[in-house]
């Protein structure tokens, strides 16, 4: 018990593969020398990427069906965050949501960021 409820989580890793060409996904998981590999499935329903404020840094999610929601990478360095879910919106060709502050959620206008790299929003 206590190594499933302690070691565990340490030594296990979960992986996030994405062939944006094709739209599709495929999840791994690694414990220790094990490995499982999910089969590519089809991603549908996208709806936009967010970059939300946490308690350790920043968050970008992909939400899709709705309300469904996808963790895809966490950073400390906004900057860097904020490229990376620009760059996934682009190759998914989708919105961007800056989500940073509570309350206070607006469209980022991704034709003046890749032509100026400054963050602005749409009305």
């Amino acid at each position: 018990l206590i190594l499933v409820v302690f070691i565990l989580p340490i030594i296990s890793r979960h992986y996030i593969h994405l062939d944006f060409s094709n739209r599709k996904i495929k999840h791994s998981y690694s414990v220790g020398a094990f490995h499982y590999n999910e089969k590519w499935q089809n991603l549908k329903d996208l709806n936009y990427i967010s970059v939300f404020h946490t308690e350790n840094g920043y968050e970008v999610n992909l939400w899709y069906k709705k309300n469904k929601i996808l963790n895809l990478f966490a950073l400390e360095d906004y900057t860097k965050v904020f490229q990376k879910a620009f760059l996934f919106s682009e190759k998914l060709n989708i919105d961007l949501l800056d989500a940073r502050k509570r309350g206070y959620h607006k469209w980022v206008n991704k034709v003046i960021y890749k032509e100026t790299g400054k963050i602005e929003y749409l009305d």
